[in-house]
C-alpha cells in the first residue's frame, strides 16, 4: 500500500523539499499542501494517510494540528505538542511541575493597551507587577513574548526603571497574552538538541552549540549571528532531554522535538575566551551564508537546486569546521558542557535543519520525519 502524505506549509523551503526527497526515496506519495487554503468543515473528507505540519506561522501550525488531532487524523507534530512548545509559559509550568532544571521564570497575565500616543496602563498595577518580579528575580533579566521564535522581541533588562518601562510597553496581542520574564543566564552559547519519540519510546538523536556574539548581543539564534559548533552532550543531559520531551509530548506516541539548553557560565573570562575563538572562526562561517544566498537565496527554490547546492555547501562547511580556531572552540565548548550546570529553556516543534543541523551534526531530520510517518501508520521503524 502506498502511503499518501500531506506536507503542510505556506511556502516550500529547503526543509520541506528535503522531506519530500526522503519520502519519495522511501516510496511514499507526498504532496505539498498550501495550509492557508486548508478548509475544515463538519464533514471533512481526506485522502491523506498522515500530515506533516511544517507551517512557519506558529499560530497557524498549532491550530491546524489541533484540528487534525481532534479529527483523529495522524499529524506530526500533534496539536498537544504544538500548543505546549509554542507557549513559553505553559512549557515553563510543565518543566517546573516535573522538576526539570530551567532558568528562574515569572509569568503574569498582565498587558498594557496600545493607545494612539503610547501605552495605556494603571500606574499602581505596573508598580505592583514590578515589585512582585523583583521579589523573585535579579538583574539582569530577559523578557520575551509568550509565543514566538527566532529571538524576536527578546529584551535584556538591567535595572528597575527599564523593567517598569518594559512592563508598560508589554502590549496585549495575538502573540502575547501576558508578561513572561526570566533571570538572564550568563552564557556564551546555548545548545540545540533533537529528540525523537517513536511508538512511545523517546531517544536523544543529536545536537550542537550556537555561540553568541557577546554578552550584550546575547541571542544565539543562527539567523541573528549565532555560530554552530559540533557538540556532544553527556548521557545524563541526553536523559534529561528525553525526560523533558516526554513531559511536552505527554500521551503523543510519535513526535520530533528540538530543545534549547543553556549552561551557567558566571566567569566572564571563560565567556570571552569563547567569543574570541568565535571571532577568529567567523569569516569562514560568513562565507557559508554568502554561498547559501547565492545558491538557494531566491523565490524559485526547487529540489534540483537543493541537490545542486549539496556539494559546494558541504565543502564550505568542511573548510569552516577544519580550521584551527573552530577545533579549539569545539574542544572548549565540550569541556564546559561536561562541567557546567545545564538548564532547559525552550522547545521547538518545527525546527529549521537543512543547513546548520545537517552539516554540523551529520543528522538529516528528514529521515526522522520518515520514521514518525512510518510509526504513525503502523509500519516498521529503524531502531536507534
Amino acid at each position: 500500500m502506498t502511503v499518501k502524505i500531506a506536507l503542510l506549509n505556506e511556502k516550500m523551503g529547503a526543509e520541506e523539499f528535503g522531506i519530500m526527497i526522503k519520502a519519495k526515496e522511501a516510496g511514499m506519495d507526498i504532496e505539498s499542501v498550501n495550509a492557508k487554503t486548508l478548509l475544515f468543515t463538519q464533514n471533512i473528507n481526506t485522502n491523506y494517510d498522515i500530515y506533516i505540519n511544517r507551517c512557519k506561522s506558529a499560530n497557524r501550525r498549532t491550530k491546524i494540528s489541533e484540528f487534525l488531532q481532534s479529527l483523529e487524523l495522524p499529524v506530526i507534530n500533534t496539536g498537544t505538542v504544538e500548543k505546549i512548545s509554542n507557549d513559553k509559559a505553559l512549557t515553563s509550568l510543565l518543566l517546573n511541575k516535573y522538576h526539570i532544571p530551567q532558568p528562574k521564570t515569572c509569568f503574569l497575565p498582565y498587558n498594557s493597551l496600545k493607545g494612539d500616543t503610547g501605552p495605556i496602563f494603571r500606574k499602581e498595577e505596573v508598580n505592583l507587577v514590578a515589585k512582585n518580579i523583583l521579589n523573585e528575580l535579579t538583574f539582569p533579566m530577559v523578557a520575551k513574548p509568550i509565543f514566538g521564535s527566532w529571538g524576536r522581541d527578546v529584551r535584556r533588562i538591567d535595572n528597575e526603571q527599564s523593567l517598569i518601562d518594559d512592563i508598560k510597553k508589554n502590549y496585549a496581542s495575538i502573540s502575547n497574552s501576558g508578561y513572561y520574564i526570566q533571570n538572564l543566564i550568563d552564557k556564551a552559547f546555548d545548545l540545540r538538541s533533537y529528540v525523537l519519540k517513536i511508538n512511545g519510546k523517546t531517544m536523544y538523536i543529536s545536537g550542537f552549540a550556537r555561540v553568541s556574539t557577546s554578552d550584550i548581543i546575547f541571542r544565539s539564534n543562527t539567523h541573528l549571528g549565532g555560530m554552530p559548533v559540533e557538540t556532544q552532550l553527556p548521557s545524563s543531559i541526553q536523559k534529561l532531554c528525553c525526560k523533558a520531551t516526554d513531559v511536552i509530548t505527554q500521551d503523543t506516541p510519535n513526535a520530533l522535538l528540538a530543545l534549547d539548553l543553556m549552561p551557567i557560565m558566571d566567569n566572564s573570562e571563560e565567556r570571552n575566551e569563547i567569543y574570541a575563538l568565535r571571532e577568529e572562526s567567523w569569516e569562514k562561517f560568513q562565507n557559508i551564508w554568502k554561498l547559501r544566498d547565492k545558491l538557494l537565496g531566491n523565490y524559485q527554490l526547487s529540489i534540483q537546486k537543493l541537490l545542486d547546492a549539496e556539494k559546494p555547501l558541504k565543502t564550505a562547511f568542511r573548510d569552516f569546521m577544519s580550521q584551527e580556531p573552530y577545533i579549539k572552540l569545539k574542544k572548549l565548548i565540550g569541556e564546559h558542557v561536561m562541567t557546567k550546570k545545564l538548564l532547559i529553556n525552550e522547545s521547538n516543534a518545527s525546527p529549521d535543519f537543512w543547513l546548520n543541523t545537517r552539516y554540523v551534526t551529520g543528522v538529516n531530520l528528514s529521515d526522522l520525519y520518515i520514521q514518525c510517518i512510518t510509526a504513525s501508520i503502523g509500519g516498521e521503524t529503524i531502531e536507534s
